[in-house]
């Protein structure tokens, strides 16, 4: 595999809103994570938890993510061994380019307690709160990114609709 972190040639990637990287990106190894999808360009993504560096690369990389917002709880023990690649490979990250830091932000509402969540207005509010101040473009997920960050998909729309999303990047 071709190192994500090693390999620069002589043009630019940027996507629009990240910053120019002077790194040949299509030398490396990308795939999407699990069940990727686009909610918004350029500005929400969502999917599964991040577990291999080809995720990491795709998601960086191709996407221009600044922020992963994790819906599991890093400070629970198990849901903490879930992103432990993920974390691995933020860390990294930001050690080799802390000119290009990636933010890693968590708003634990794990699906089971997340039912109904359109009748929890205290998890919407902290959901768009953290949607608004976080850098742009964001990568959201839960363990899978099916049920949880599709009904997080939901809120968001609901609250864009509602005009308490500022979609100015």
């Amino acid at each position: 595999m071709i190192s994500a972190l090693n390999n620069f040639c002589n043009h630019k990637y940027q996507p629009k809103i990240y910053k120019q990287v002077n790194f040949c990106s299509n030398e490396l190894e990308m795939k999407p994570p699990r069940n990727f999808d686009t909610v918004r360009v350029d500005f929400l993504h969502k999917g599964g938890v991040i577990d291999t560096a080809e995720e990491f690369n795709y998601t960086i990389w191709e996407k221009g993510v600044k922020t992963i917002l994790s819906f599991l709880d890093p400070c629970n023990k198990d849901e903490s061994i879930m992103l432990q690649n993920e974390r691995k490979l933020i860390n990294q990250h930001n050690q080799k380019y802390p000119d290009h830091h990636i933010n890693f932000n968590s708003l634990p509402c794990w699906w089971s307690s997340l039912r109904y969540s359109h009748n929890r207005p205290e998890l919407k509010t902290k959901f768009i709160e953290k949607i608004n101040s976080l850098p742009k473009p964001i990568y959201m997920h839960c363990l899978a990114g099916r049920d949880l960050s599709q009904e997080m998909v939901e809120l968001f729309q609901e609250a864009a609709k509602e005009g308490k999303i500022n979609l100015k990047i």
